[in-house]
């Protein structure tokens, strides 16, 4: 009986033991499920500018490509010398313009010299008109002057006969009145001089004064208006000369290259690696024609599919933790958006196909920008593979279940361009 307690005491310690470690060692509650994730990037088409052959073939399939670098040369099949045609028409026209401005600017610079003279004569003549006016008024202010003196005398004597009673009333206020109007005489005619003097030094300078009338005369008006347009047609003979010399420049190249074999060189726009070719060296190609096809991996992104009631928590700008299998290393990303089941998949290419998605789902792209220096640059930037990518919090852990490295195949056509800040891929 003893031994019977003593075992179910034991056992029960046991219990409450395996109970408060299995408290003490539970974590939080993390909200866990299964999802795929695959790495992707934008494929960027080289197509040849015109007819002709490839001069030099594109780098082998894998090969690092950075921008600037030549992927390949076209030589062209014939010379195109429509822009030759048209830069020749376009100077023609411009020295055309150039004589039409020039016969104007002769045409107004006679007109303007034959104002000029008869505003010179226009002045020289007013002049003259206001320098016999003057004398005549410097003369019949002498007149007023002595007039003055006379009927001052004549009143000053009849204001001595008033006095002795000699004279009547009548004739000293005659003198009077005689006298205010002489002096009258004397201030409006030193008025009337000094108007004259105003007026003739203004003309002397070109500015002709009076009541109702302008400034200056009608001839230096329209010598003005000439003056303005002359002006502005030098300032078009300028420009239109600048573009003389500029589109001489340009036929003098263009001659010049149209005179050799034309080759372009298409070079690399992005970062990434050479992902297919398509026109081996001497193969004869059309303007449009792909010659080599360059996976971006500076815009790689990871695409992960997940149920929509699971995005709760999920946004664009969002950091997420990204891991590949196989490797120790995690890197931190963006979520660059999300798309539904039902969006739009025509597009840029892209360089692996992803799963599709079914009513319900959504793909939230993240980004997974490949360093030029990385390790990744030699397997095509990781394009196919799969990875595990945790949202930050651990609110969402993924890991993918498609595994296998694609192969470099003509691929279909997404829309990401709405999710990309930078836009659609570039081509040339």
């Amino acid at each position: 009986m003893i031994i019977r307690k003593a075992r179910t005491l034991c056992l029960g310690v046991s219990v409450l033991l395996l109970g408060a470690a299995a408290v003490t060692r539970s974590p939080e509650p993390e909200a866990s499920f299964t999802a795929s994730a695959i790495v992707n990037a934008p494929i960027v088409r080289i197509a040849s500018p015109f007819d002709g052959r490839v001069e030099r073939a594109a780098p082998a399939r894998g090969a690092a490509v950075k921008p600037g670098d030549v992927l390949v040369s076209v030589k062209a099949m014939q010379h195109d010398r429509h822009r030759l045609a048209d830069l020749k028409g376009r100077l023609a026209g411009t020295q055309r313009q150039l004589a039409a401005t020039a016969s104007h600017i002769e045409a107004l610079s006679e007109a303007r010299d034959a104002l000029k003279t008869r505003m010179e004569n226009y002045r020289k003549g007013t002049i003259a008109r206001l320098a016999a006016q003057l004398s005549e008024a410097e003369a019949l202010h002498n007149i007023f002057k002595a007039r003055l003196a006379q009927t001052d005398d004549a009143l000053s004597r009849q204001q001595k006969l008033k006095t002795k009673g000699y004279a009547s009333q009548a004739n000293f206020d005659s003198a009077t009145a005689a006298a205010i109007v002489a002096k009258n005489d004397v201030a409006a005619s030193t008025a009337r001089i000094q108007r004259i003097r105003v007026d003739l030094e203004s003309a002397k300078k070109g500015v002709f004064v009076g009541d109702n009338r302008d400034d200056v005369p009608y001839s230096q008006q329209r010598d003005d208006e000439i003056m303005l347009r002359l002006v502005e047609l030098d300032a078009k003979t300028k420009n239109l000369e600048a573009t003389s010399q500029e589109l001489q420049g340009q036929i003098a190249a263009e001659t010049k290259r149209v005179a050799v074999d034309e080759v372009v060189s298409q070079t690399a726009n992005v970062t990434g690696v050479v992902w297919d070719t398509a026109s081996p060296k001497g193969a004869p190609v059309r303007a449009g024609d792909a010659l080599v096809n360059v996976l971006d991996c500076g815009r790689a992104f990871l695409e992960v599919s997940l149920d929509e009631t699971q995005l709760a928590t999920i946004k664009p700008g969002d950091t997420a933790k990204v891991r590949l299998p196989g490797e120790s290393n995690t890197i931190e990303a963006k979520v660059r958006g999300l798309r539904g089941a039902i969006a739009a998949t025509e597009g840029d290419q892209l360089g692996a196909e992803s799963a599709s998605l079914e009513s319900g789902q959504t793909t939230v792209l993240v980004d997974l920008p490949i360093a030029p220096d990385s390790r990744a640059m030699q397997s095509f930037c990781n394009v196919g593979r799969t990875a595990e990518v945790v949202f930050d919090g651990g609110q969402a852990r993924m890991r993918a279940k498609i595994a296998g490295q694609p192969k470099p195949k003509p691929a279909n056509r997404r829309d990401v361009s709405a999710l990309d800040p930078a836009g659609p891929a570039q081509r040339n």
